[in-house]
């Protein structure tokens, strides 16, 4: 289908939308922006204007009846986007943000919906797209590590709205915000992708003492993975001049190290691995990559998957196995127990 355009609507007019999404969306011919959506009109009309962009709108419902809208993409609070994906999932393609919701009921429902729907239906988890990320994939599956028996993942920095220390839907746990929510999450999915299912978790959910918000701004969790991984991680949204995010990887043959210290969330990854047997030492880096690149991937491969009716991965199953775990990590916390991870939960 060398000619069909994909026409899709926008729903979101944060700094994302602006300075990723519709630049990455541009260089994809296969994609049309018909409409965009923003809780202020004026907003959406800017946006509209400097992208050419042919209509506007302060309500998100317009999409769903619209038939010139093949596809929504959503860069909303979680706790909006839930909602908009109970409305709309089975009826149009849909390409969300992380987290997939603000609370585990919403997430149940809606990849129950999308499991008997004909639309595509992904997430944007980006790290696993760099380069760097898929050698270690490689390296872990094809045993060059041996037997995995640690990993320890270490990820400081400080983002703009503790930084701020704004109180906003960004740092309420409650709403999808916070860093169990907004980084914890992407740390949940790669570990899983790169190691498995994880069978049992402890967390503990800090914060700064003198920081008066309902947030949490510190996670520490310890996770035993079906394979008998044991994992440790730290993972601080304020920590100022923080040395930026590593994952290590400890086996009986090897040890794989990769890590960004760069002020950047995907730019200027490092991949070492050390082989035990040769004591070679391999490396890898991203430093060459634009920022965006990794959204721009999925985006490729969402068109692909609409245009030929095929799987698009990430997807809403990913996104409900994240919700999961966000979900045992906050019981943990509040019981200050070791949590079981359920394979499946029901409405």
């Amino acid at each position: 289908m060398p000619d069909k355009k994909i026409n899709v609507g926008i729903i979101g007019a944060g700094h994302f939308v602006r300075g990723v999404l519709l630049p990455n969306i541009q260089k994809i011919r296969d994609f049309q922006v018909v409409g965009i959506y923003s809780k202020t009109l004026s907003q959406a009309q800017i946006i509209a204007d400097d992208y050419g962009i042919g209509s506007a709108s302060a309500n998100w419902q317009e999409f769903i009846n619209r038939e010139d809208v093949d596809a929504l993409f959503i860069a909303v609070p979680p706790f909006v986007q839930e909602k908009i994906i109970h409305e709309v999932c089975g009826r149009k393609h849909i390409l969300a943000e992380k987290p997939f919701s603000a609370n585990l009921e919403y997430a149940v429902k809606n990849a129950e919906k999308a499991l008997t729907a004909s639309t595509i239906n992904m997430i944007d988890f980006c790290f696993p797209e760099l380069k760097t990320w898929q050698t270690l994939k490689s390296i872990i599956d094809q045993k060059e590590l041996g037997r995995v028996q640690q990993v320890i993942v270490n990820w400081s920095f400080e983002n703009y709205v503790n930084m701020q220390m704004a109180d906003s839907w960004k740092s309420s746990p409650q709403v999808g915000g916070g860093t169990l929510c907004s980084f914890m999450s992407h740390v949940f999915y790669y570990l899983e992708w790169f190691l498995g299912p994880v069978k049992k978790l402890m967390a503990h959910l800090l914060k700064v003492p003198d920081d008066l918000r309902k947030t949490d701004t510190l996670n520490i969790v310890t996770l035993e993975f079906e394979s008998g991984v044991i994992g440790n991680v730290a993972v601080n949204a304020k920590a100022w001049q923080g040395q930026g995010h590593r994952i290590e990887l400890y086996g009986d043959k090897g040890t794989a190290v990769l890590k960004n210290e760069e002020k950047t969330y995907m730019k200027g990854f490092k991949l070492l691995h050390y082989d035990k047997n040769s004591e070679k030492t391999q490396t890898w880096d991203d430093f060459d990559i634009e920022e965006s690149q990794p959204n721009y991937k999925i985006l490729k491969r969402c068109s692909q998957a609409i245009l030929g009716n095929n799987c698009g991965k990430p997807d809403f199953q990913d996104g409900l196995r994240v919700q999961i775990l966000i979900d045992c990590a906050m019981r943990s916390n509040i019981n200050s127990e070791w949590v079981y991870i359920p394979a499946k939960v029901n409405t």
